[in-house]
């Protein structure tokens, strides 16, 4: 009845399936997301979520069709499309009601630079000329003689999402292929933490994160975005050569650094073997995926080397004498517009100024990435995203916002290096959740969320603090809450290291330890915190600056008017506002006949009766029916204002609020889709403010404008 034998199709299928399991075994060695653990479920669940996130961000130009990019800027400066009738706004009330519910209150809807509007869109009308014609996109002819289009380096005339500008019209498709992009960037981040170890929850905040992330979304409409977009398919294993060729050179350099350096740190890792180290074992470990990465950046420097041409030639130029150039931003500069806005950054999407270093990924990141760092610092993601955020932060250590390593065209400046402290960032908070899912009891959910819950709340009252600067002085003990924390915790750490170290070592009864242990983390927390307070202080004078308010009489206005005036910027000029309008203003030492300049106008006024008064800080000056007086004090507000302060303190407070009732709310049982939605929702709203629906600018056939 029944056969002991093997049929002829059993055996048949036996290499079939033998090559089918090798196939998939090769697969995962090069870490495709297709091979990502987790159900086919969790992935249409993840493409559904990032696609609901997107399209409620810009659902108004879904719906309409009205672009997300404007031209405005292109018509206010020439004269005669100034002149003309501008394009109506092709929208229904409801729409604008629902976008206008959407948006943050506190965000800007303005695009940050419209500059793809004269550069960007220009080649791409030649572009998409030339791929209907079947010709290389090589040469412009429109600009005087010529120019070199190609070689330009920003062009991305071979980036695959162009298809999407070359097969419609490109006025028209322009806003799918911008939201494209980040459409692909949520798939691929979700796809990349799937297939690095994140569960589904913390795959779905990754890829929330990082697609809506202040970086990508502040640099939306230009190309440096596409890049950082391809940047979670780069470390992924998907895209060979695609970030070269997305269009932007020093974006792509930032971001591949970032890829290589977690591929290497990921490579290290997988060639240490449990046991005693054997170095053999090591290397035969090490060379498979290190042949995949030689081979992935052979087969991603072929498929560019029509792009990269120009950088070759750029390098024959002498990289060692381009390399010895000195920086052009001082340390100081640094600090005030590089690295204190991007660590603000990562708890608001508010801070200004220099929005181009924005991190923020979301309310919830912080708290939860630095769970992540706290609790599983052993797990070999965390590691790798640790060691790539720091070779990032060493990049823009380097790089500063300077060209001191400029072998590229336009040089090397640090905001293009922000996309993978980004995307480390929001994979470190999709690992922290993770981690916190896990936990079965109340107290494990609640009792790791308390030491980052009070750091960020006492570094909010800091920042609302210092944030009226330029109003009020400070006061000491609200400005030193965050180092008071860590002095706490420092002390607390060292004590119970002493006294293990004393009953250990020495044997000494437990009240002599005790006494030891105390005086010694007192006097370390001591100097801890008297050491790290002079060093606030130091900072806070040389590298924030100054900054004035006061009060204006206008002699056509009965009633004074009050004026703001944020520190000295990159070129040494006061950015002074005065009912709403901006003005620069050129005193000394920058300049030695003190001028002010409207910044809507091209004329410089002469400053009549200048004087300031180190001591007290009084400041005075005019203008032609106009005299201004005022107080000089810090200008950490020039970076977080009173109004932005206020917002941020409430947004970490309704953030604090909302995880530890999540984390109480049946057991926990829903934490980690409480805080995917409550991040989407952030980050939507963001998002929508700052890519609003603007008027349509139509091109001339010919794109003589790039």
């Amino acid at each position: 009845m029944f056969e002991t034998g093997t049929s002829t199709i059993e055996t048949r299928s036996k290499p079939l399936h033998a090559l089918y399991s090798q196939l998939r075994l090769t697969a995962s060695r090069f870490n495709l997301w297709v091979q990502a653990p987790g159900t086919v479920r969790d992935h249409v669940l993840g493409v559904a979520w990032i696609t609901i996130v997107i399209t409620m961000a810009f659902l108004p130009t879904i719906l309409t069709g009205v672009p997300v990019a404007s031209g405005e800027h292109l018509r206010r400066m020439d004269r005669i499309l100034a002149a003309s009738p501008a394009p109506p706004v092709r929208t229904s009330s409801l729409v604008e009601e629902f976008a206008a519910l959407v948006r943050h209150p506190m965000m800007g809807a303005s695009v940050y630079d419209p500059a793809f509007y004269w550069i960007d869109l220009p080649n791409d009308v030649l572009q998409a000329d030339a791929f209907r014609h079947a010709e290389l996109p090589l040469w412009n002819p429109y600009n005087g003689l010529g120019t070199p289009l190609l070689a330009t380096g920003q062009t991305a005339a071979f980036f695959p999402l162009k298809l999407i500008v070359y097969l419609t019209s490109v006025t028209s498709g322009y806003s799918a292929f911008l939201i494209s992009r980040l459409w692909v960037a949520g798939i691929a981040t979700y796809g990349f933490g799937r297939s690095a170890g994140l569960g589904h929850a913390g795959a779905l905040l990754a890829s929330t994160g990082y697609a809506l992330s202040g970086f990508v979304v502040t640099h939306f409409h230009n190309v440096e975005s596409s890049p950082a977009t391809m940047l979670p398919s780069v470390a992924l294993g998907l895209a060979l050569g695609l970030v070269n060729v997305s269009g932007h050179p020093e974006s792509a350099l930032f971001g591949g650094i970032g890829a290589g350096a977690f591929a290497i740190t990921r490579v290290v890792q997988a060639s240490a073997p449990d046991g005693p180290p054997r170095w053999r074992r090591r290397l035969e470990l090490a060379i498979r995926p290190g042949l995949a990465l030689a081979t992935g950046a052979v087969v991603g420097g072929a498929i560019t080397a029509v792009v990269a041409i120009p950088l070759l030639e750029r390098l024959s130029l002498g990289a060692g004498s381009l390399l010895s150039r000195p920086p052009t931003t001082t340390w100081a500069d640094a600090g005030r517009n590089v690295f204190v806005p991007t660590l603000l950054h990562a708890l608001s999407p508010l801070v200004d100024p220099q929005q181009q270093y924005n991190t923020y990924v979301g309310p919830l990141a912080v708290a939860l990435a630095i769970i992540a760092v706290r609790h599983t610092p052993s797990s070999p993601l965390v590691q790798a995203l640790v060691l790539t955020g720091t070779a990032s932060i060493g990049m823009l250590l380097v790089s500063r916002e300077s060209e001191v390593f400029p072998i590229l065209p336009v040089g090397l400046n640090a905001f293009y290096g922000v996309a993978p402290l980004s995307l480390c960032l929001t994979m470190l908070a999709g690992a922290g959740l993770d981690w916190l899912v896990l936990r079965s009891t109340l107290a494990e959910r609640i009792r790791p969320l308390a030491l980052p819950t009070v750091f960020l709340a006492a570094f909010a009252t800091a920042i609302w603090e210092l944030a009226h600067d330029g109003t009020r002085a400070p006061a000491i003990a609200l400005t030193s809450m965050p180092l008071i924390v860590l002095t706490i915790i420092a002390v607390r750490q060292t004590y119970y290291a002493m006294c293990r170290t004393a009953r250990g070592s020495m044997h000494l009864p437990r009240h002599i330890a005790r006494t030891e242990a105390y005086t010694v983390a007192a006097g370390s927390g001591f100097a801890f915190s008297a050491l790290t307070l002079w060093a606030m202080s130091t900072v806070y004078q040389t590298w924030l600056g100054q900054s004035a308010s006061g009060t204006a009489a206008f002699e056509t206005r009965p009633e004074p008017i009050a004026w703001t005036a944020k520190g000295r910027t990159s070129t040494g000029a006061w950015r002074l506002n005065i009912d709403h309008v901006d003005a620069e203003v050129f005193l000394p030492p920058s300049s030695d006949a003190p001028t002010l300049k409207w910044w809507d106008t091209d004329v410089f006024i002469p400053i009549t009766g200048y004087a300031f008064d180190s001591e007290t800080g009084t400041i005075s000056f005019a203008i032609p029916g106009k005299s201004f007086t005022g107080i000089v004090r810090g200008a950490f507000h020039r970076i977080i204002n009173p109004e932005v302060a206020w917002w941020l303190v409430a947004e970490l407070a309704f953030s604090t609020i909302a995880i530890a009732t999540l984390s109480v709310w049946h057991h926990g049982r829903h934490l980690g889709i409480g805080v995917v939605l409550i991040t989407g929702a952030s980050l939507a709203t963001v998002t929508s403010a700052r890519n609003p629906p603007v008027r349509p600018y139509e091109f001339a056939p010919s794109p003589a404008i790039s």
